[in-house]
């Protein structure tokens, strides 16, 4: 533990904090407010709608303001303070403040989200292949509060406001990719862009054409997507010489299916680096700025587009434009909305699946003046997007580097 300051205290999570056992009846929950593992986000990122309500006559019950915190593979970090009443599975811990005027809830959520909470909980949490936290450790986290209440709601208020611009940001971002969704649907998917008379093209009789993808508006180009962009694969390097992995700054990012699980229209961040020895032994392949890539192996379709030169590893398709410019968004949302069933049965879809299948996926093209004129629209909406994931990056470290300093007390507020 870090040197006692003034007007600080040491205290163990159980001796100011407790878990909530409540119970309530399923019957009376729904998608919106039942919380699992399965529907908390990763790295603290809030929660989404359950895909289903579990069969127990009761769960246990949380209300608004306490800590949820997923017990399973604690190194996720699911973490969440809630925003409404509702019910969690048994493998969510449900965490309240014993007496708000020791212990702010809004200050033990910050408490908790510190790394070293996460550490502490991975390193005493109990088996293998599932670990599962360990309830009584967890009760025996040691960490420091101020004993002044106000010192408390400063720092929470001070962590508080990055958070909420970032999850704004995050909203803004969702709406904005919904925008972007229903824009590609009209035009490219039902065809009911706007033609020459300002009229949606297909509703108003547009003339249509087979493909192999079915009728598609007369004049538009079809064929395999390799036809239209140059593809390639990634590489990893060998595993077991960890010399070509890297942390270091001056390295190059290398992307996974779990980074761009993590990413948002725009990757970011790697969880892993490459050294450019490495690129140039194993003619590894680097991407460009501003490249669609897509994941092809065990988990199919996940799409981002890259914001800077970056590698990835040999589960990712890069898809570079050969002659057209400006595709980079209709590409984007045209693999988002592609069908992956379509390129074998559901069952072996995520082995069978390789590189010559993904150059021979099916890919139809617009019209240029029409595509100038979805660029028009779409371009500012994904820079949009752009300039809000960057401040969320940006926000996110400042936060991050604070956090420690304000719960240890080496900022003073």
């Amino acid at each position: 533990m870090e040197e006692l300051k003034e007007g600080w205290r040491r205290v163990k999570l159980g001796e100011v904090a407790e878990y909530i056992s409540n119970k309530i009846n399923t019957s009376e929950l729904n998608e919106n407010n039942y919380i699992s593992t399965e529907n908390m986000i990763v790295n603290r990122g809030g929660v989404t709608k359950a895909t289903n309500i579990p069969q127990n006559a009761k769960v246990n019950c949380f209300s608004e303001n306490d800590i949820l915190f997923s017990n399973i593979r604690t190194y996720f970090k699911k973490l969440w303070k809630a925003d409404f009443n509702g019910g969690a599975s048994n493998d969510v811990l449900i965490i309240r403040s014993l007496n708000s005027k020791n212990i702010l809830n809004d200050y033990l959520y910050y408490i908790m989200s510190e790394e070293k909470f996460f550490d502490y909980t991975v390193n005493t949490s109990k088996g293998t292949k599932m670990p599962r936290g360990d309830k009584a450790a967890i009760m025996q986290y040691e960490f420091y509060i101020p004993e002044d209440i106000k010192v408390q709601q400063k720092i929470a208020s001070i962590l508080s406001a990055l958070d909420d611009k970032i999850e704004l940001n995050n909203e803004m971002n969702k709406t904005l990719e919904e925008m972007a969704q229903t824009l590609f649907k009209r035009w490219f998917i039902d065809f009911d862009f706007p033609n020459e008379n300002g009229e949606p093209y297909r509703s108003s009789g547009g003339k249509m054409v087979e493909s192999e993808l079915g009728e598609i508006p007369e004049g538009w180009s079809f064929d395999n997507i390799s036809e239209f962009f140059d593809i390639t694969i990634g590489k990893t390097p060998p595993r077991k010489e960890t010399q070509w992995f890297s942390k270091k700054e001056k390295d190059i990012k290398w992307a996974s299916i779990k980074d761009l699980g993590e990413a948002g229209v725009y990757i970011l961040n790697t969880g892993e680096k490459i050294t450019r020895e490495a690129i140039e032994k194993f003619n590894i392949k680097k991407v460009e700025s501003n490249t669609v890539i897509l994941s092809f192996k065990l988990t199919i379709g996940r799409v981002v587009i890259t914001n800077e030169a970056m590698a990835t590893n040999e589960a990712i398709a890069h898809f570079t434009n050969k002659n057209i410019t400006n595709m980079t968004e209709f590409l984007y949302l045209y693999l988002k909305n592609f069908n992956y069933n379509s390129l074998g049965n559901t069952s072996s879809i995520a082995t069978a699946v390789n590189s010559k299948i993904i150059k021979n996926i099916p890919f139809y093209l617009p019209n240029e003046k029409l595509m100038s004129k979805f660029n028009e629209i779409i371009t500012k909406i994904f820079e949009q997007i752009r300039e809000n994931q960057q401040e969320i990056q940006v926000l996110t470290e400042i936060r991050d580097i604070l956090l420690p300093k304000l719960m240890s007390g080496e900022i003073e507020v």
